[in-house]
């Protein structure tokens, strides 16, 4: 029998093969009672090819073209003159080319490999890596004024209110309008010389027709894109010469900030995508409209675009809020907030409930007086009636409304990104998630199976073997 001796280094787990013929003895022969999977062969000093002298520590492997196997040689002995060499098979590299043509199932490679598919092999560290990205403000500190009043025009969009648009300086220009003196006079009420001035302007109150003032941070432009202009707006019975937008029913203004490209984990490149998603990336979106928002990292990759956009009702001030992936069309985040600011009205009002009590009261408290005999008490009880009378009637002022928080349109919006890294990888020898199926000969270095099924003409303990150094990895060289 004919065998080759090698000095050959491999893995264990390795379907490497030596090459060339190495040291071919022949004429060798088997010790009885031997196995073809952990044979026994005997070698004399004078078996052709026998090198001189011979070293038995020097080979380590072998092929029996006999048997068409490579073995490991474990134990070499030198018994009554003879040299006693043990081998045993070498699974992997023996059924090589028929272990390549199996299709399974790849969980891990090195060659080939699936960056999306998280990898919980390796473990984070301590590092942190940080990337902010800012987006566009699309709310304007200057802003527009919704002022909403009751009327009698033709044109009202909501019930009996018209909703008109102004800027600061024409809110201005109403409220000084409103309170001036000029105001009376243009619509005759400075004529009623029988009640003094300041009386007049307690009864009469045009203020009290505003029901709302609203203070919304879109721009000007924008906002009044769809409304009418007007030289006059009519507050209550009267008209008032003030520049204005009359605002159309079921007016909305969206706003979308720009959009921001997403950084990507700074390992993603090398070690794949799936670090740019949860456990090991975390983004945050922090707004002065919004606060604080965390978005679902596994909706978001790098090189993908996020955009903040708002459907205001210019009406109410409500506001339909959304984060999205642009890149994908996917909701992100979404919420309904508040998006204009009261702005608080003063108005001087008579209280006629408490001037009409009052009335009673000092009536009655006269009449008792008389009855009763006590003339002081009635004029005193008189007197201090006419005093509550006056009093009950003097003007008081009445507020709606508060002054709301303007701070938060100043604050630039922006997209925080942390990335947790990962220690250093292996992957020649563990290589990377790959879960296909694959022709193993399509592949090489590590490679792991699952469920492999090893169809190969072979000895069943050779085929569990093989079986097993698939399922467990192995290296296809």
């Amino acid at each position: 029998m004919v065998i080759n001796l090698y000095a050959f280094t491999k893995k264990k787990n390795s379907t490497a093969q030596p090459t060339g013929n190495g040291t071919v003895l022949s004429s060798v022969q088997l010790k009885e009672e031997t196995s073809v999977l952990n044979p026994v062969i005997i070698i004399n000093q004078n078996t052709t090819g026998m090198p001189s002298p011979f070293n038995p520590a020097y080979f380590n492997y072998a092929y029996i073209q006999k048997f068409s196997r490579y073995y490991y040689i474990t134990d070499v002995r030198w018994i009554n003159g003879l040299w006693e060499m043990t081998l045993m098979v070498d699974v992997l590299a023996s059924f090589k080319t028929g272990i390549g043509a199996l299709s399974e199932y790849v969980i891990r490679s090195a060659s080939a490999y699936d960056g999306s598919i998280s990898d919980t092999l390796y473990p984070t560290n301590t590092g942190l890596y940080r990337n902010k990205e800012y987006f566009s403000n699309r709310f304007d500190s200057t802003g527009v004024y919704v002022v909403g009043i009751i009327n009698n025009s033709s044109n009202a969009v909501d019930g009996a209110i018209t909703y008109y648009m102004m800027t600061n300086a024409e809110i201005g220009q109403l409220k000084t309008y409103l309170m001036s003196e000029t105001f009376l006079s243009n619509n005759g009420l400075s004529n009623l010389t029988e009640m003094n001035k300041d009386l007049v302007k307690a009864v009469f109150n045009p203020f009290q027709y505003i029901v709302s003032c609203r203070f919304f941070p879109v721009s000007y432009a924008t906002a009044t894109a769809n409304a009418t202009s007007v030289s006059q707006i009519e507050v209550g019975w009267w008209q008032i010469n003030v520049s204005a937008k009359r605002m159309p029913p079921g007016l909305y203004v969206d706003l979308q900030s720009d959009a921001v490209t997403m950084g990507s984990h700074p390992q993603a490149a090398t070690r794949g995508d799936y670090l740019n998603h949860a456990p090991y990336t975390e983004r945050i979106v922090v707004h002065p409209m919004l606060g604080t928002v965390s978005l679902d990292p596994n909706k978001i990759t790098g090189g993908q675009t996020v955009k903040v956009w708002f459907r205001v009702d210019m009406t109410t001030g409500e506001c339909e809020a959304y984060i999205e992936n642009a890149t994908e069309a996917i909701t992100l985040y979404r919420t309904s907030i508040k998006a204009a600011s009261d702005v608080q009205l003063a108005q001087i009002a008579v209280d006629h409930i408490a001037t009409t009590q009052s009335a009673i009261n000092t009536v009655g408290s006269v009449v008792d007086s008389l009855f009763s005999g006590h003339v002081g008490t009635a004029i005193s009880g008189a007197a201090t009636g006419i005093l509550n009378h006056l009093a009950a009637s003097q003007p008081i002022m009445q507020t709606s409304g508060t002054n709301g928080n303007r701070t938060v349109y100043h604050i630039a919006p922006a997209i925080y990104s942390y990335y947790r890294a990962l220690v250093d990888e292996d992957l020649a020898h563990r290589g990377r998630p790959l879960c296909k199926e694959k022709t193993i000969n399509t592949l090489s270095g590590f490679i792991q199976c699952t469920d492999a099924h090893a169809e190969l003409n072979c000895f069943d303990p050779e085929r569990a073997e093989i079986e097993n150094y698939m399922n467990n990895g192995f290296y296809y060289e």
